[in-house]
Parts: structure tokens; C-alpha cells; sequence
């Protein structure tokens, strides 16, 4: 029998959050949503998870911030980051932060979980960089 992946998504959209967990859920993921960087890392402390879906921009920090959080607490952990902010957003830096996949805002719910099936398949996107504008 296959574990599902474990996937904690992290959004302080309320929409967003349970169209992403409702979403991934139907391809057989088991989620987890958190609203806030310090809910999240208190998930991340609590129990393991294979993939962290969060938004770079959260009321409470940033994506990146806890994307390296999540690399020192849970070893292999893989990153998504989604952006609606191109402009304030360096994709270098979420790179050498250990991200595996970073999308913009807005995109289609099925980039996103095209994108979670391919970073936990451990593949990478079309084009150079793991980033693709939908």
C-alpha cells in the first residue's frame, strides 16, 4: 500500500488554502493547510511532512524565511513558493534557500498540482530555473 506525501500548504487566503487542499487531496495527497508562518512552523516542529506549498508573501513573514526554517527541521522536506509579487521577488535567492519550485501568481490549480506531482517525482521545469510563469 502507498503512503500518501504529506503536503503542508500555508496561505493566509482562506480561499486559497482550501482550493489547494481540496485540490491536492483529489490527486490523494494528505494536507495539512496553515494560515500563518508561525502556525506552520509550529506544524513543521510537530510532525513530518514530504512538501511545503507555501506563498511568498504571508501577513506574519515570508515564504523564504520558512522554507529555510522547514529545511533545518525536516530533513528533504521539498519547497513550492508561490508569488504574486514578481517585482519583490528574487528567484536567486529562494533558489539558494533550497527551494525546488517556484510559481506565479496567478496560476491555474492544475500548475500547481502538476508541479507538486513533479517536484515529489523529483523533477525539474522546462526552461533553466525551476520557475514557470502561468
Amino acid at each position: 500500500m502507498r503512503i500518501p506525501p504529506r503536503v503542508l500548504a500555508v496561505d493566509d487566503e482562506p480561499l486559497m488554502r482550501m482550493t489547494v487542499l481540496h485540490r491536492l487531496r483529489e490527486l490523494g495527497y494528505e494536507v495539512e493547510t496553515a494560515s500563518s508562518v508561525e502556525d506552520a512552523m509550529d506544524r513543521l516542529d510537530r510532525q513530518p511532512f514530504d512538501l511545503l506549498l507555501t506563498d511568498f508573501e504571508i501577513e506574519d513573514g515570508d515564504g523564504l524565511d520558512l522554507s529555510r526554517y522547514a529545511r533545518t527541521v525536516q530533513q528533504g522536506i521539498k519547497v513550492i513558493i508561490l508569488t504574486g509579487s514578481p517585482e519583490r521577488f528574487d528567484e536567486d535567492a529562494a533558489l539558494r534557500a533550497g527551494v525546488d519550485a517556484i510559481l506565479h501568481k496567478p496560476c491555474p490549480l492544475s500548475a500547481i498540482a502538476e508541479r507538486a506531482d513533479a517536484v515529489m517525482q523529483g523533477l525539474r521545469g522546462p526552461g533553466g530555473p525551476r520557475s514557470q510563469r502561468s
